[in-house]
């Protein structure tokens, strides 16, 4: 599998689990077997992009949401994969 299709599939992962519920850094983490290091890197081009937004924070936490955007980001993905899945 190529490194950029490596990078999507965690993108999908991360985004499909925020479009369900709001989700802390901790859990993200845990749910998605990423480690601290990935998930801050995947996060900070996530922001850049405006795929998730932060939304307050959740105990001593901060969470995060997808955006309008992002869920228009997963629609595309999930178009991909179905195409990649078929290949």
């Amino acid at each position: 599998m190529s490194k950029f299709r490596q990078e999507i599939e965690v993108l999908y992962d991360v985004l499909s689990s925020l479009e369900d519920s709001i989700i802390g850094l901790w859990d993200m983490v845990t749910t998605k077997n990423l480690n601290s290091a990935m998930w801050r890197k995947y996060r900070l081009k996530m922001l850049k992009l405006d795929l998730i937004i932060e939304d307050g924070v959740k105990g001593s936490r901060v969470a995060f949401e997808i955006s309008p955007r992002g869920r228009e980001f997963l629609e595309i993905i999930r178009a991909y994969r179905s195409i990649w899945s078929s290949i």
